[in-house]
């Protein structure tokens, strides 16, 4: 079990000179090189990022194109993990 208070103290905030990246990416840089890092820190009870957007895709596949091109879900499935880390 993890002691904590139930008060938040300090707040981080990320912002981007001359708006190079959006809100999109500094939350999920956030989530992947700082939560972890700032959550072991020695009397730290916890570390969260409070507006944690995730990227995502969203696949729209029509089955009739599909059929004539002889392209399964599954192999769609196979060449998104061929490009991607996460699915």
């Amino acid at each position: 079990m993890q002691k904590s208070s139930a008060k938040m103290l300090p707040v981080i905030t990320l912002t981007s000179p001359n708006s190079t990246y959006d809100e999109l990416f500094l939350s999920n840089y956030a989530s992947i090189n700082m939560t972890d890092a700032l959550a072991r820190v020695q009397g730290v009870g916890d570390a969260e990022v409070m507006t944690d957007f995730q990227y995502a895709m969203r696949i729209w596949m029509d089955p009739d194109r599909m059929t004539g091109f002889g392209v399964t879900a599954g192999d769609v499935i196979a060449a998104i993990r061929e490009q991607n880390i996460e699915i």
